[in-house]
Parts: C-alpha cells; structure tokens; sequence
C-alpha cells in the first residue's frame, strides 16, 4: 500500500510537472511571436530616432546658416545706416553751401545795383497791382520772395543804357553762383 501511494504521490507529481511545461512551452511561443512584434517595434524605433536626429542636425545647420545671415544683413544695414547719414551730413552741408553762396549772390546783385542807382541811372516803376488782378497777384503764405527783389521792383525800359550792364552782372552773378556750385563738388 505504501507502494501505491508513492505511486499515486509520482503520477500526481508527473501531472503537475507535465502541466507546468505545458504553461511554460505556451508562455515561450508567446514571447516569440511577440518578440518579433517587438523586434519590429524596436527596428521601427530605431528608424524614427535616427530620422529625428537627422532633422534636429539639420534644423541646427540651418539655425546656424540663418544666424550668420542674419548677421550678415545686420551688418550691411549699419554700413548702409552709416553711408545714408554721411550723404544726408554733406547733403546738409552742401545745401547750407548753397543757400550761403545764394545769399552773397543776391547780396552781391543788390549792392551792384545800388552802385547802379547811385550811379543816376534812371528806372521806371511798374503800376501798383490791383486787387481785381487775382490770386496770382497776392503773394503765397509761406512762399520766399523774389531772390532779387529790386529787379522785380524796378524794371528797366528795353532800350536802356543799363540793359547791357544789367545783363552783364547777370551774367557775372550767375557765372559766380556757377562757380561756387563747382567748387562745392
């Protein structure tokens, strides 16, 4: 009887052992045909990352790239900002230049002038302007007058004998203005 029940003890034994390997050989089959899943998930993976650290290499050159034009154009935009101030300095210059050489021009012109009146030549002086002459004959707010206002004031008559002198400091105001204006360039 002793022998029987070891003998049940080993059948029982046996089942329990045949049962476990049972559970282990269907738990292996499953991690194979996981573990191929998962291989494809990990070779997927694997993908993925080497594509993103390409794009992130290549995002980081063209950050570079963008920095240094950006540079590059800031740069030029100061060198740009310098040369337009230094045009608009001797542009400034050169106008105060002008506006000066204008002055001794005129003032040259009227002190001529004067030497001509002093001198006795006779002048005519135009009719008052009426009121019914129009818009045109009220001067502008804000125009500047006539840069030689006694020429405007006092019109010579044609056959003059101050018509050739006048026409010749003309010319000689206006051959000085010349000059100046080479002498600015």
């Amino acid at each position: 009887m002793i022998d029987l029940a070891l003998q049940v003890v080993l059948v029982v034994l046996l089942l329990l052992t045949i049962t476990w390997c049972m559970i282990v050989h269907l738990r292996l089959r499953r991690l194979r045909t996981e573990g191929g899943e998962m291989q494809a998930f990990i070779a997927a993976l694997g993908e993925a990352t080497a594509r993103a650290e390409e794009a992130i290499r290549l995002m980081r050159d063209t950050g570079r790239e963008i920095e240094t034009a950006a540079v590059e154009q800031e740069r030029r935009a100061r060198e740009c900002r310098a040369e337009l101030t230094r045009l608009m300095e001797n542009a400034t210059r050169v106008t105060r230049r002008l506006a000066a050489t204008r002055e001794q021009g005129v003032a040259r012109l009227a002190e001529l002038r004067t030497q001509d009146d002093l001198a006795g030549e006779p002048r005519q002086r135009p009719a008052e302007p009426t009121p019914a002459a129009g818009p045109a004959a009220i001067p502008a707010r804000g125009r500047e007058a006539s840069p030689e206002p006694e020429r405007a004031a006092h019109p010579r008559p044609a056959g003059a004998k101050g018509g050739e002198r006048e026409a010749r400091l003309d010319g000689l105001v206006h051959g000085e203005l010349l000059e100046a204006l080479q002498a600015l360039r």
